[in-house]
């Protein structure tokens, strides 16, 4: 049952590319989303597309950081109470090290290809 529910997933998102494939070639504007919507249903919905985009979608990930962080914090520090200097530390702690991080994987990953 999972399998079939996998691939039914699949074949949704290729349909999903798929027309945003071929609202790339239709609309031949840049702006991504924002023109497809403009182009759409105008310019009102067009703005607060992008405003939303903007706006609620960094808020959603900063929860989950926020979140992320109170529970390393409860593991490092166990049943002791944490302190709420360190919880706000941690926060962006946990956005910068896999951003700093990853350049320095994908540089070491293409170095062993080179050597393979």
């Amino acid at each position: 049952m999972n399998l079939v529910v996998w691939i039914l997933c699949g074949f949704i998102s290729m349909g999903a590319g798929l027309c945003y494939a071929e609202l790339g070639t239709l609309v031949r504007e840049s702006g991504g989303s924002w023109a497809y919507i403009r182009t759409a249903f105008g310019p009102i919905p067009a703005f607060m597309s992008a405003w939303i985009n903007l706006v609620i979608v960094p808020v959603g990930a900063a929860l989950q950081m926020q979140a992320g962080a109170e529970y390393l914090l409860i593991i490092a520090f166990g049943s002791c109470q944490t302190p709420v200097i360190q919880g706000q530390y941690a926060s962006p702690f946990l956005f910068i090290s896999p951003s700093s991080t990853f350049p320095f994987c994908r540089d070491q990953s293409s170095r062993w290809e080179a050597w393979f």
